[in-house]
């Protein structure tokens, strides 16, 4: 039996490439029944005018208010009116290949499943921020590897053998099947970590299985990038916001292993002169130094009395 599907792409203000996201949608060569969910998280009215230009789409569009950058909530709103048994997660700022539908589809299995793809981000120059995004032009473009995992084998061999393959899940590129009575959690305010979350609950409670599909996705990113080759967070405000949501994570489950979330310790540092917290430019931390910045981030956090008033949008 040929499974209704449900897309579900995830969108803030990103009116360069939400044409070409949608475009690649308009294309695809799946012959079963499928829907289209844009979820909105607080764009200006601009963004519907652009959905409304594809005609050949069975799109709806879902809003909410911009209250700061609540992607968990926002895509909720989706998987409340989905009405097909895989849903795919995709966000308003990749290109997807034709069979990329299929390529799902087709992945799955006997039995409840998850299916992480993976991506090839394309950064593209900042003098060339145009409308309609030039992204087919090659001679703007910069292909660049993954940075987690480095390369398409390494990512499916995370996937099948590592104890944690629920860290290589990528909001912008993962499937589940069936329809899982599961929402994201909405406590995840700001950018990080819910995306892993959510898989990891369907994993960890519900035994879903989680495999590799090959379907890459080519996820778009503007220039800018510095040495670290990671587009965000970068200021204070979207730091802590990282920290705390990862606090957040291994306070709900405190049996995860770890070590892949607090991994994402070694880009930031504390500033003692100033009590704020920054990117870390210099020579990566040992891993072994993780736990003294984690403790010091739980410490911080305490001292300073970080509540829910911090809820900034990270654009890509």
């Amino acid at each position: 039996m040929i499974p209704k599907v449900s897309v579900i792409s995830s969108v803030y203000e990103q009116h360069l490439t939400l044409t070409a996201h949608l475009n690649s949608l308009a294309h695809q060569t799946y012959e079963g029944p499928w829907e289209l969910l844009i979820c909105d998280d607080g764009s200006s009215s601009n963004m519907l005018s652009t959905v409304k230009s594809i005609h050949s789409l069975d799109v709806r569009y879902v809003w909410q208010p911009d209250k700061g950058f609540r992607l968990s909530r926002s895509r909720n709103n989706a998987l409340r009116l989905a009405t097909g048994e895989l849903v795919i997660f995709l966000d308003g700022d990749v290109i997807v290949t034709e069979d990329f539908i299929s390529k799902h589809v087709a992945s799955h299995g006997g039995g409840p499943s998850i299916s992480l793809g993976s991506r090839k981000r394309v950064l593209v120059k900042q003098n060339e921020r145009t409308h309609p995004c030039p992204i087919i032009e090659s001679d703007i473009i910069d292909n660049l590897g993954d940075s987690y995992p480095k390369a398409e084998a390494d990512f499916k061999a995370y996937i099948m053998y590592s104890p944690t393959p629920w860290a290589a899940s990528m909001g912008c590129n993962f499937s589940i099947y069936p329809k899982a009575n599961v929402l994201f959690d909405e406590r995840f305010v700001g950018w990080g970590f819910e995306d892993w979350e959510f898989v990891f609950r369907l994993f960890s409670e519900k035994q879903y299985r989680i495999q590799y599909v090959a379907a890459e996705v080519r996820h778009i990113e503007w220039g800018g990038q510095d040495e670290l080759g990671l587009p965000r967070p970068k200021t204070h405000q979207e730091i802590v916001l990282l920290i705390k949501n990862l606090i957040y994570f291994l306070d709900r489950h405190p049996h995860v292993d770890a070590f892949p979330l607090k991994r994402a310790l070694l880009h930031y540092r504390l500033d003692i002169a100033s009590n704020r917290w920054c990117r870390n430019h210099e020579s990566a931390q040992g891993y072994g130094d993780l736990d003294k910045v984690l403790t010091l981030a739980r410490d911080w956090f305490e001292l300073n009395e970080i509540g829910n008033s911090l809820t900034g949008h990270v654009e890509s």
